[in-house]
């Protein structure tokens, strides 16, 4: 994405709300929420939520569960009474685990999943070459498990049905071709019961994990990003743009009286306007734009990729649009906003705080209107834009002081 004229399209030129019944406006953002959350954690731990996409506890595993085959296999073959298992076996599943233990986490994911089936197969050759029956049909549960739970589906049902092949193979084998179907069928039954609760208990921990990351990063009542989601995205946002050479802008808004919104017509007309200004913005980002509520009423949108001209209409398209919008009981709602950009920023709390320096002395200046960190002195309102105020003039001390 390269700065320039096309760069804040969807902040610049998509000014159509769709009102609803309750008075707010139609979001088109759920998708992009969750998409944001994810990319926002997968960005920030090499990874994506759920215990299915980290490598390093599935390559344990899998060599613990190898090895503890290989330690069954030994045992079984040690008590008097039982199966004797061919030490062959035993042999096998020891090295495959010290083989996962060595390259496992250099291993592409997609390779891993073989480890399900194989061993599966270096059961069934347990079973098949094995001296009288014991219980070794239980170790299919272990490649089965570990299958489940740590990828998806079709791994599943693939390990499902190549238990089936081969334990009836195993069967045939052992019983010199009469087969055993009663204990195929017991085994199958149990061990896709196994796979099924499993699998779908790994699902639900997953869809539970991103819900709680989600909401960990978002406001509830606006459905914006809080500061932390701020705070993660915009690291990597600000991340691409020094690597390509990019601006990136900082809006701060502001709804102006909102304590005196609150005192007169309630905190439920306060929640109202404050989801109507996060729909709003909501539906003006761009996937790159990064919007959040990070105080009562004061609200932040970062801008990769856009310079202080386009941040600047971006501002006063929301600031307009939210004087021209009707709420119930709540007459003449208006928006300060301050506006700062830099080219390829360092850090993201230096931005902010020139946009808060400059909302502030929206404040100060009179309300409702859009002030610019770049410079002092004033600009004469236009018939685009108005009021509009360029200042510089302003401390951090200052701008940390009440707003309302």
């Amino acid at each position: 994405m390269g700065a320039g004229p096309q760069t804040a399209d969807k902040w610049i030129m998509d000014t159509t709300l769709r009102p609803t019944t309750s008075g707010g406006f139609a979001g088109r953002t759920t998708a992009r929420r969750v998409a944001a959350a994810r990319r926002s954690l997968s960005d920030a731990q090499g990874c994506l939520p759920g215990i299915q996409e980290c490598n390093h506890l599935a390559v344990l595993t899998a060599a613990g569960m190898y090895a503890g085959v290989a330690l069954f296999s030994l045992i079984e073959s040690l008590i008097p009474g039982k199966s004797q298992m061919p030490i062959a076996s035993s042999f096998i599943d020891l090295a495959v685990a010290v083989l996962v233990l060595l390259f496992g986490r250099r291993t592409p994911r997609p390779a891993l999943v073989v480890l399900g089936p194989l061993g599966v197969a270096l059961v069934g050759y347990a079973l098949a070459h094995a001296q009288g029956f014991g219980d070794c049909a239980v170790m299919y549960v272990w490649p089965m498990l570990w299958t489940a739970h740590f990828f998806g589906r079709r791994a599943t049902a693939f390990v499902i049905a190549a238990t089936g092949v081969v334990d009836a193979l195993a069967l045939n084998s052992a019983l010199a071709g009469g087969g055993d179907t009663s204990r195929w069928i017991e085994v199958m039954v149990s061990m896709t019961a196994v796979a099924v609760v499993v699998r779908a208990l790994t699902e639900n921990n997953e869809r539970l994990f991103l819900g709680l990351a989600s909401e960990a990063r978002t406001d509830p009542l606006t459905g914006l990003l809080n500061r932390r989601g701020l705070n993660e995205r915009a690291e990597v946002e600000l991340a691409r743009a020094r690597r390509d050479e990019l601006p990136v802008s900082v809006i701060a808004f502001d709804i102006d009286h909102f304590k005196l919104i609150n005192d007169q017509h309630g905190h439920d007309a306060g929640d109202r306007v404050l989801k109507l200004l996060g729909s709003m913005l909501s539906e003006q980002v761009r996937g790159s734009d990064i919007a959040a509520r990070v105080g009562g009423e004061e609200f932040l949108v970062v801008l990769p990729g856009c310079d202080e001209q386009q941040a600047t209409a971006a501002a006063e398209r929301a600031r307009l649009k939210m004087a021209r919008v009707a709420i119930a009981d709540v007459p003449n709602v208006t928006l300060s906003a301050g506006v700062a950009t830099a080219n390829e920023p360092a850090e993201l709390e230096a931005l902010t705080g020139q946009a808060d320096c400059a909302l502030y002395r929206a404040k100060q200046q009179g309300r409702n209107r859009t002030v610019l960190a770049s410079r002092e002195g004033s600009v004469q309102p236009s018939n685009r834009f108005s009021p509009l105020v360029r200042s510089n003039n302003c401390s951090r001390a200052q701008s940390s002081q009440s707003l309302a």
